[in-house]
């Protein structure tokens, strides 16, 4: 159920942006990845997991209609895109939008603990030089 989806999940959309027109409620979903690279088995559980919320081809709701676009600063290479539902695809690929690389000094976020101190499980966030 599509309602289970939304609440059962740690995965998430790095940017959402949505609007209304017309003849439907449009949701552009985006995964970012700046430095690392996009992975098969991380893609096909998120796709998975909206597949179960907005339906195969994107119907589940009468007048949103879903779109996924994967962003970085360099495209991904060798997706296996073919459990995908139709609407994450334009034309059989995924969309894809190039960010231009940042300039010096790069910065990462990195979890810590309440003294700053990184830390795997730490439930504080601090930036660090990259």
């Amino acid at each position: 159920m599509a309602q289970d989806s939304l609440i059962h999940s740690s995965e998430d959309i790095d940017l959402l942006l949505s609007w209304s027109s017309d003849d439907c409620d449009r949701l552009i979903l985006i995964e970012a990845k700046a430095f690392g690279s996009f992975a098969n088995k991380q893609l096909t559980s998120k796709l998975k997991r909206l597949e179960s919320i907005f339906g195969f081809q994107g119907d589940n709701f009468e007048r949103v209609r879903p779109t996924f676009v994967l962003t970085g600063f360099s495209a991904p290479v060798k997706l296996r895109t073919e459990a995908w539902p139709p609407w994450a695809l334009a034309d059989g690929m995924p969309r894809f939008l190039r960010m231009p690389p940042p300039s010096e000094p790069q910065f990462m976020v990195s979890r810590c603990d309440e003294s700053g101190v990184p830390a795997a499980l730490g439930k504080h966030w601090r930036y660090v030089k990259r």
